[in-house]
């Protein structure tokens, strides 16, 4: 392997590794799964718990702040959450996930004003 590829391979492996990342930016890898858990009615202290098991250490109120600033991110910015999902590979063609909000057309709950003649 060349100088570059180890490199790259060496970066890949700190962005994925548990040990060099902050506890909430591996919450960020688990979010959709706690997001689970927690919307299915289990108490954020039962799901900090298992996650104590497999070795993170933050406190409740960490852990409850921490899942606040993620859902910030996420939602304020949802074209984030869906470019990440194209990254990855779970969506497929982004065109096909627009398609249908491009071609509807404009609905809306409230009838248009009235032109107004002079």
């Amino acid at each position: 392997m060349s100088t570059k590829d180890d490199l790259k391979e060496s970066l890949r492996e700190l962005a994925t590794s548990d040990t060099n990342r902050s506890e909430t930016a591996r919450l960020r890898d688990i979010f959709e799964d706690i997001e689970t858990a927690l919307s299915a009615g289990v108490k954020a202290q039962i799901v900090l718990e298992t996650l104590h098991k497999k070795g993170f250490k933050m406190s409740i109120n960490g852990f409850r702040s921490a899942i606040q600033r993620i859902r910030k991110e996420r939602y304020k910015n949802p074209k984030n959450t869906i470019s990440k999902k194209i990254q990855t590979g779970e969506i497929q063609d982004a065109k096909a996930l627009f398609s249908d909000i491009a071609t509807k057309p404009n609905e809306s709950k409230h009838s248009p004003r009235p032109k107004k003649f002079d």
